[in-house]
């Protein structure tokens, strides 16, 4: 295990705090390390209609410069649960609220440089119900058949880490 020795703040943010620890190594060895505080997790959620299609998302990302294939999802403060969270963003960008959501796991957002974890759900039967939305945010919405899906991934059209993740997470759960 590595000692933390001592920390210090580089960079402050409202979206990000980048911490240097200065840590001794099992091997005496001492280094700094550079880590995001963390300051809450994630969700993203992969909705099914009555028809089996799956709700996806195109989305503007900043800085690949492009549009972007996504689930639904964003971020969850450690003072919120994550399903409630799940919640949350599910009405913010669909105006939908899941009737029925359940967990199919969760995994490291980035290992190397924070504990936060994304929290995969899986949800179906939706009523309309929306709040307020971020303001960075201009999300257009469609409903494509699994087959879409899988075509897309072949051709390297949906290249989001936590779509693959998910989408993995899901076809596991299903088989």
């Amino acid at each position: 295990m590595w000692k933390k020795l001592s920390q210090q703040t580089l960079l402050t943010h409202p979206r990000l705090t980048v911490l240097e620890d200065e840590v001794q190594l099992p091997n005496g060895h001492k280094t700094k390390y550079i880590h995001f505080q963390h300051d809450g997790n994630a969700v993203s959620i992969l909705c099914e209609n009555e028809k089996g299609e799956i709700l996806v998302q195109e989305e503007y990302s900043y800085p690949p410069n492009k549009i972007i294939l996504q689930l639904p999802g964003g971020g969850v403060p450690l003072t919120e649960d994550p399903i409630d969270g799940a919640q949350r963003e599910l009405m913010e960008e669909t105006g939908l609220r899941a009737l029925d959501m359940k967990l199919l796991g969760s995994y490291f957002i980035n290992n190397r440089r924070t504990p936060a974890r994304m929290y995969a759900y899986y949800a179906t039967k939706f009523s309309e119900e929306k709040i307020p939305h971020d303001i960075e945010e201009s999300i257009h919405h469609s409903w494509i058949t699994k087959e879409e899906i899988e075509n897309k991934i072949r051709s390297g059209e949906i290249e989001n880490l936590n779509f693959l993740a998910v989408w993995a997470q899901y076809k596991s759960s299903t088989a």
